[in-house]
């Protein structure tokens, strides 16, 4: 019995053997190709390769310099510098980068963008105005069109190195592209300018959170408090309208952006190149916008942008300025183009607050003391109105460019201004009555400009003065319902480059305070 038992344990440690010997080398492979399969990021780091064999992967540098260098901090460097822009709007310096090359000499293999679409590179800049860093995928240097689709990030100037991350998954054919077109849009020329790159990093979303962490504000509000609403009126001008290169206004806009932090943000004449541009460029990841173009054809639109960390949408579209609000591509008669108006219902995250904003472009047929044009403008007006009175009870806002001012030639009041400000009302054809009860954040607010700051147009500022025509009246406008809401301040701005406007209109500020 002893041996029996010693006989069917050694046959049982036998067998076990037998199994693990089986087990152990698939758990091996097992946990191997786990291992390969969760290590996605692929970094191509300079330090592996020599100065000549990194620089072979730069080719053809259109107005711009290229040498290997070496940094204290960051190990070997490429270092990218302007040269011979002469015409910045239509020049900008850029180079071609065989990414995937890199990356498999650099000892990380070519990349699998389909999986890992987030690349993150390893910047600094120096001594650079215009900061917006692109880049363009492409299948080569010829730049096929099927794969224009191109990113923007703003590269900081504080002269410290900084991940910049661009997410190249809205690309369609991904396995096509292998080569990158890097380009420093707004490099003058001839002041030592140049963009120092040390690495290069393909990874997933997930992993691009951590490495580089999308840019907010802090959140400022607080629960149970009455709240302050930071507000943004700007006709953006479209880019056919405007001699100066729409990359040198974004960054004009994006820095009013960073120094003003408004929580909304109503824009007009924000066409399809606009939209990319505020989405990519102007906006972090704070915001969201709102809002679909007038037209197909005429691809304009007043998109709201606002801050998505700080308040939920709760409701909020696009209608038509017509007698069929909900048709697309809709008008009143007699008018130039479509019209629309854009709006959102949003929600304090922390105070729980509600308000409503309307963001409009009324139509700019005729001059102002024209019968005609202000019987357009007044019909799209009623279309707004009435839509607004679903929100009876809540904070409401009416903002944008109403090409209207508020007085006429004689020094009336406009009969579009009193049916704003309640002063008048009107009766459809059903015998419903409506008005509106809003008030004009420059003539209320608690701190707004002098009288010789009314204009809202860039036309009617006179450089020789350093000043405005005083008689100049505004077109662009910010009412509010003074029932539950107060006016702290109202502002307007002329933000300027090399003697650039950013645009034909102003941006107008104001910031509110919402009664709980």
């Amino acid at each position: 019995m002893k041996r029996k038992n010693i006989n069917t344990g050694a046959k049982r440690r036998t067998n076990r053997c037998i199994a693990l010997s089986a087990i152990v080398p698939a758990l091996l492979l097992l946990m191997l190709l786990s291992a390969c399969g969760s290590k996605k990021t692929r970094t191509a780091d300079f330090d592996k390769l020599s100065a000549d064999k990194l620089l072979s992967f730069f080719t053809i540098p259109s107005s711009c310099t290229l040498e290997a260098a070496e940094d204290p901090a960051e190990g070997r460097v490429i270092r990218i510098s302007s040269s011979d822009v002469l015409f910045p709007e239509t020049r900008s310096p850029h180079v071609f980068l065989k990414f995937k090359d890199l990356c498999h000499a650099a000892g990380a293999g070519k990349p699998d963008i389909s999986r890992t679409p987030c690349v993150i590179f390893r910047i600094k800049a120096e001594n650079v105005y215009d900061h917006i860093f692109q880049l363009l995928p492409l299948a080569s240097v010829k730049e096929d069109e099927s794969t224009r689709t191109a990113a923007v990030a703003r590269v900081a100037k504080t002269g410290d190195w900084q991940n910049i991350c661009v997410d190249l998954s809205g690309i369609a054919d991904l396995s096509k592209l292998s080569i990158f077109r890097i380009g420093f849009e707004g490099f003058a020329g001839g002041d030592g300018e140049s963009m120092l790159i040390s690495s290069i990093t393909f990874c997933t979303r997930a992993e691009a959170k951590k490495i580089a962490p999308a840019e907010k504000y802090e959140l400022t509000s607080e629960a149970g408090a009455d709240h302050s609403l930071r507000y943004l009126q700007f006709n953006i001008q479209t880019e056919n309208g405007s001699l100066a290169p729409i990359f040198t206004r974004a960054d004009m806009f994006r820095n009013l952006v960073d120094e003003l932090i408004p929580d909304v943000v109503g824009t007009q004449e924000a066409t399809d190149q606009w939209r990319w541009w505020m989405d990519n460029y102007v906006f972090n990841a704070s915001y969201s916008r709102v809002g679909v173009p007038r037209s197909d054809e005429d691809n304009e639109g007043t998109p709201i942008y606002y801050r998505s960390d700080k308040f939920e949408l709760v409701d909020g579209g696009t209608f038509w300025l017509s007698d069929t609000p909900d048709v697309p591509e809709s008008k009143v008669e007699n008018a130039n183009y479509p019209r629309i108006c854009t709006w959102v219902r949003l929600k304090d995250r922390q105070a729980g607050t509600e308000f409503v904003m309307f963001n409009t472009h009324l139509d700019h047929n005729g001059a102002n003391d024209s019968t005609e044009a202000n019987a357009v403008r007044l019909a799209q007006l009623k279309v707004i109105i009435k839509f607004a009175r679903q929100f009876k009870g809540l904070p409401v806002f009416l903002s944008g460019d109403l090409n209207s001012s508020r007085l006429n030639s004689k020094g009336q009041l406009r009969m579009l201004y009193k049916l704003i400000t309640g002063e008048e009302d009107f009766t459809d054809d059903t015998g419903e009555t409506y008005s509106l009860q809003l008030s004009d954040a420059r003539l209320t607010a608690v701190e707004t400009v002098p009288e010789d700051r009314t204009a809202t147009m860039t036309k009617y500022y006179d450089e020789r003065l350093n000043g405005y025509n005083p008689a100049a009246q505004p077109i662009d406008y910010i009412f509010y319902d003074p029932e539950n809401t107060v006016a702290l301040s109202y502002d307007t701005f002329l933000p300027t480059r090399n003697n650039e406007y950013i645009s034909d209109h102003l941006p107008v500020f104001a910031v509110f305070t919402l009664r709980k």
